[in-house]
């Protein structure tokens, strides 16, 4: 006969439980495969504008808290992004704004673009991560692949821009 314990019952329930939250709130492959398309229907979709939130400044202060930091470190960090908030948002919205039109216009001169794949990297931070979107574009008889670079912030909820803009290469 087994006999289990108070002790070993709470522990058991608590394990559990820390578990069964991290699994509910942890992102997935899936996750940053929707967020990689979702980018990309923006960019090749005129009529389709998908929810893709860039952070807000009380999201970068959860981000900050996260970090393995010490007290003062994060105290500067969040006094240094409240002054460069709304310069690094309006970058990037611009940054993004740019993309969008810049492909808009190709597809307009009759070229098309298509999706090819999303590649996630973990940073040094934590639920911060560098992604990699590839897509080809064609316009004229000339095919080209193109990696749009971009970081994301997974806030327990969802996963959000963050950074000053989206780095277009070929």
């Amino acid at each position: 006969m087994v006999t289990i314990t108070n002790y070993s019952l709470r522990s058991l329930l608590l394990s559990l439980f820390i578990a069964l939250s991290f699994k509910a709130s942890a992102q997935t492959e899936a996750d940053f495969e929707k967020f990689g398309r979702e980018l990309f229907l923006l960019l090749s979709d005129t009529t389709d504008y998908p929810s893709l939130e860039y952070i807000r400044i009380k999201t970068w202060r959860q981000f900050i808290e996260e970090q393995d930091l010490s007290k003062d470190e994060k105290q500067e960090w969040e006094i240094r992004k409240n002054k460069e908030y709304a310069q690094e948002k309006y970058q990037f919205e611009t940054s993004l704004g740019n993309l969008v039109y810049s492909y808009n216009e190709l597809l307009d001169e009759g070229g098309w673009i298509s999706y090819f794949s999303n590649e996630v990297e973990k940073t040094k931070w934590k639920n911060q991560y560098r992604c990699t979107l590839r897509i080809f574009y064609e316009l004229n008889d000339l095919e080209t692949l193109v990696e749009i670079e971009y970081e994301l912030y997974y806030n327990g909820q969802g996963l959000v821009f963050m950074g000053k803009g989206l780095k277009e290469s070929f």
